[in-house]
């Protein structure tokens, strides 16, 4: 929510002055500041509790969440590029000051990038973050401009430590009820509950497992949604998983990046979606309807979420699952089919969501039709990827020629 006010505020502006209706805009404003939670290499709270729980190198997360955090962007940026189309909407020109890149640009980055350096040498996290938090006074008296607030260093700690409070709390509390559902084994007659309700169905349990964490997140921040989540429903998953022929070791990173992924999506899913509230107070609009558009404008970044653990080839996503357990050279070519295979299906969904595409103002037959065919190529099945590229691109070769799918 911090990041979508600032991305709001900062760009508000530059939205308004190239044409932009305030909705979208606001939309795009809360993709992009809910996107920050699972970009690398820092990621939300969540990853660290993962890191904990799982018991893996944090650099595992940096790598898993690489898929998932560029195809959330692609969604957003091939979103906006058919709107701009659509609208007419031309470069804003921005008179640029000239300005020579100096130590002073440089070095508010070099904490950041200590910690990351730390962590991939091999350090703890906790300790990466002492180490940086110890320097940074040390680093700033590189800089003529900020030796003269050396003496507010103690104030600073206050404020970061008055910050880290909600945070820190929240991690506790999660501790506090995963050690209350395990102590009191909901965990396991809530995964035998689940089992007998979904019938052993892996789908059903991706689905189930989708909707629960959305409802969730609706109500509590996300490191509380992805450790109930993570409790409740993913020995499930794993387990019918592994049923399906995913490795043990696929099928538990693969649902535990899935719930984690879920979990961030909460965060700007309407009715609630903490930064759609953020970004409706910059533009002065309704949360909900902020809320909608939001959901709207990168509206793959649902449907992909749910091919993470769909199958083996599904979590080739994560890059890092696939790269364990099969052959380099298998490997690379599972994850670029799939990447390719997503890519194509946010083109199709996206041009069908705005409905406009070369000129042409696509008819709703047209539509449903192009969306369709996006959703076939989301899901990790060669038959239906290749059905649904066959046909979106059919449809979008005949468009400019064919009155009938185009309207006034």
């Amino acid at each position: 929510a911090a990041d979508t006010a600032y991305v709001a505020s900062t760009f508000k502006p530059l939205y308004k002055a190239a044409g932009y209706d305030d909705v979208t805009a606001a939309g795009l404003a809360a993709n992009a500041g809910t996107l920050a939670y699972i970009t690398p290499p820092i990621l939300g709270s969540v990853a660290f509790l993962m890191v904990e729980l799982l018991g893996i190198p944090y650099t595992w997360v940096i790598v898993m969440a690489i898929g998932p955090a560029a195809l959330y962007a692609i969604s957003i940026l091939v979103y906006n590029e058919f709107y701009v189309r659509k609208a007419g909407i031309k470069p804003v020109v921005v008179e640029k000051a000239e300005r020579k890149l100096s130590l002073s640009y440089i070095i508010p980055f070099i904490p950041a990038l200590l910690v990351l350096t730390l962590i991939l040498l091999g350090y703890s996290v906790s300790l990466a973050v002492t180490i940086a938090i110890i320097l940074a006074p040390l680093i700033a008296l590189l800089d003529r401009e900020m030796r003269g607030n050396i003496r507010r260093v103690p104030e600073g700690l206050a404020e970061g430590l008055k910050l880290l409070a909600p945070v820190g709390a929240s991690i506790v509390l999660a501790n506090v009820i995963m050690a209350m559902v395990v102590l009191s084994g909901l965990h396991q007659k809530f995964s035998l509950a689940l089992l007998q309700l979904l019938g052993g169905n892996l789908v059903y349990a991706i689905l189930f497992a989708f909707a629960f964490s959305l409802l969730l997140g609706m109500g509590v921040p996300p490191i509380a949604t992805y450790t109930l989540a993570s409790l409740l429903t993913a020995p499930v998953i794993v387990k019918l998983a592994v049923g399906a022929g995913i490795p043990e070791n696929v099928a538990l990173l693969a649902t535990h990046m899935f719930l984690f992924y879920v979990s961030m999506l909460a965060d700007i899913t309407p009715p609630v979606g903490l930064s759609n509230f953020a970004a409706a107070a910059v533009f002065g609009l309704d949360p909900i309807r902020v809320g909608v558009k939001a959901a709207l404008v990168a509206i793959p970044k649902y449907l992909y979420a749910l091919s993470f653990i769909w199958s083996y080839w599904g979590t080739a996503i994560l890059i890092l699952p696939v790269i364990f357990t099969a052959p380099l050279a298998t490997a690379i070519i599972l994850i670029l089919s799939r990447f390719l295979a997503i890519i194509v299906g946010i083109i199709f969904l996206s041009v069908a969501n705005v409905g406009f595409y070369n000129n042409c103002n696509i008819s709703m037959p047209a539509r449903i039709i192009l969306a369709a065919s996006g959703i076939a190529l989301f899901i990790p099945s060669e038959v239906l990827n290749l059905t649904g590229f066959l046909i979106g691109a059919a449809l979008l070769t005949l468009l400019p020629r064919s009155k009938s799918l185009c309207r006034v």
